[in-house]
């Protein structure tokens, strides 16, 4: 049996077949999972745990990878901040979610982990409420989240975030006196929050008895019927669309109180005007005419036409840049011998930079208003020697016009004293004569001669506040020059040229900047010889003092030159050929500036045209 045994054995052995051994990887440990931290909200601060250290910004460790199964605990602590700030926790998200603001969470690796975590830096923003002779109010935020009503109040808000801060009196008679600190106005906007902010805001109650007006030394209050004290928004006129609050509460009066009743000192103008400071056009409830209107185009050119006045509905349209009418409340004022006065009634005027503003028409224009007269753009009233008759100008009058001779015409007086025009040539005829000649009252531009060159026009602006020309403004009311003129076959003659015009100005202040200015100085005289004939130059509006250029007939240059500020009578032609004819130069134009003080805002630079001795502007 033994044998049989181990001969089964063998066999078995025998037929058994071994591989070679096989060589095995080793393992390199257990299974890991992905644990995935982010920060948000930026909120200063960091989360640790189970080798994660991710700090905002998500700077650091902010990804590991744990053994599967593994539990980790992981902690949020908010860095510290300085006084004035804090770190709000919005708490964990993803997969520790359910946490909510808790300080740690513990997640369990058994797959891919995403953690979340939310923190915001908030500054505070502290407002002191003060109230003066009983003032009350509150002041409000937005975003909301502050509203105070006494004391001292804060909120926080995140950083970058834009905070408004809003007054709100409390009663009509409660206004904000003084507003300090990080805000100077209300409301205030606190940009960009980088850090805490704080104001005091002070309300003061007034004590204004319903529907009264006093005046005393100088100084103007009223009332409405609700014991509020009357306000005003006036435009700046420039910059465009900014405005300036007048309220009448120890309202400074520009011409002093008037002596017997509660009120103060009215404008007194020359030449009938009162009649359009007295209409309820140029009052607070009038118009705030812009010119161009806001949004349309300021190069562009706008001509009033006075002699398009409407009599029936009391006003002129113009045309603005963007082609559409626009209609402005208009008095017509008549004078003895001479041109009537087309008056612009507004609340207030603004000329935007820019802007050319044209009048033309046989009436002289004027502008009445109640608050401001800006002017950033150009008002052009003046002569061409292309036939350019501007408002009010002077046309064919014995005494003031060039006249007619049989070797040229005489040039316009203009309007300043001693402006005669000049002869023309061999004084075969005489300039107009200034003498006496009355061009302020009544309002009347430079003179032409018999046969044209114009005189420039008359404007005259008067304003309850203030006129203010801006360093883009002018105004121009220059002579033309002359023009050569034929019966017939080649040029038979030459025309003296039109004197400079007139400017009025009457407000209690006025300014002028450096760069505006305002000009009328008379045109040059036309020449011919010989076939040949050239126009004169119109009056010149550069700065310095200098005529308007001679001009040449053929080869010889005889005119007259154009009267200016510095030499306000217009040349005399010099021509000595037989055959030559030249006219005579305009004289210059006149401004009067009236003011409260008595004083004339114009310089050297500005005034490119005479000035009359500045005038203290009458009162009544």
């Amino acid at each position: 049996m033994n044998v049989w045994i181990a001969a089964g054995l063998g066999l078995a052995l025998g037929s058994c077949k071994f591989d070679p051994p096989v060589d095995k990887q080793p393992i390199d440990g257990p299974p890991t999972a992905r644990l995935t931290v982010t920060l948000i909200g930026g909120g200063p601060g960091r989360v640790t745990g189970g080798g994660v250290d991710c700090a905002t910004g998500n700077v650091g460790t902010c990804a590991v990878d744990v053994p599967v199964g593994q539990r980790v605990t992981l902690t949020y602590a908010a860095d510290t901040v300085g006084a004035g700030s804090q770190v709000v926790v919005d708490g964990w998200g993803g997969d520790c979610a359910s946490r909510g603001t808790a300080a740690t969470c513990e997640v369990v690796a058994d797959v891919e982990r995403v953690v979340t975590h939310g923190a915001r830096l908030q500054h505070q923003v502290a407002v002191t409420l003060v109230a003066t002779d009983g003032g009350q109010g509150t002041v409000t935020s937005t975003p909301a989240g502050l509203a105070c009503a006494s004391g001292t109040c804060n909120a926080f808000f995140d950083a970058g975030a834009e905070v408004t801060l809003t007054a709100n009196p409390a009663t009509p008679n409660d206004r904000v006196s003084t507003v300090t600190g990080d805000c100077s106005t209300m409301p205030c906007t606190l940009p960009a929050l980088g850090g805490p902010r704080a104001t005091t805001v002070t309300f003061l109650r007034s004590t204004c008895v319903p529907s009264t007006q006093t005046c005393t030394l100088g100084r103007f209050t009223q009332c409405d019927a609700e014991g509020n004290y009357v306000s005003y928004l006036v435009p700046n006129g420039a910059p465009d669309g900014t405005a300036t609050t007048l309220v009448m509460n120890d309202y400074l009066c520009p011409l002093g109180c008037h002596a017997t009743e509660p009120r103060c000192n009215d404008v007194d103008a020359t030449n009938g005007l009162n009649a359009a400071l007295d209409h309820p056009a140029v009052s607070p409830s009038g118009v705030d005419l812009v010119l161009p209107r806001l949004g349309n185009n300021t190069a562009g050119t706008i001509t009033i036409n006075t002699n398009a006045f409407d009599a029936t509905r009391h006003e002129i349209v113009v045309t603005d840049t963007d082609g559409q009418p626009v209609s402005i409340p208009a008095l017509r004022l008549m004078q003895s011998e001479a041109p009537d006065i087309i008056v612009l009634m507004v609340r207030s005027f603004t000329l935007r930079a820019g802007a050319l503003l044209r009048s033309r028409g046989a009436p002289a224009l004027a502008i009445a208003s109640e608050f401001d007269i800006v002017l950033a753009g150009t008002i052009e009233v003046a002569a061409r020697a292309s036939n350019v008759v501007p408002s009010g100008s002077t046309t064919q009058h014995p005494i003031c016009s060039g006249m007619l001779g049989d070797r040229g015409i005489g040039g316009g007086a203009g309007a300043a004293p001693n402006a005669n025009g000049g002869h023309s040539v061999a004084s075969t005829s005489t300039g107009g004569q200034r003498g006496l000649f009355p061009f302020l009252s009544p309002l009347r531009g430079g003179c032409d001669t018999f046969v044209p060159g114009p005189g420039g026009g008359a404007i005259q602006l008067v304003s309850r506040r203030r006129i203010a020309l801006q360093s883009t403004g002018a105004i121009d009311v220059s002579g033309a020059g002359g023009i050569c003129w034929q019966l017939g076959g080649p040029p038979s003659g030459a025309s003296g040229a039109g004197g400079g015009g007139t400017v009025v100005m009457e407000s209690p202040t006025a300014a002028i900047a450096v760069g505006g200015f305002i000009a009328g100085r008379g045109g040059s005289g036309a020449a011919a010889d010989g076939g040949v004939c050239t126009f004169g130059n119109d009056g010149p509006t550069g700065p310095g003092t200098f005529a308007a250029p001679v001009a040449c007939g053929g080869s010889t240059c005889t005119s007259g030159a154009g009267g200016h500020e510095g030499a306000p009578a217009g040349g005399n032609a010099t021509a000595t050929n037989g055959t030559a004819q030249a006219g005579g130069g305009g004289g210059a134009g006149l401004l009067r500036i009236s003011t409260a003080s008595g004083t004339s805002p114009t310089t050297a630079n500005s005034r490119r045209i005479v000035e009359d001795a500045a005038g203290t502007l009458r009162r009544r």
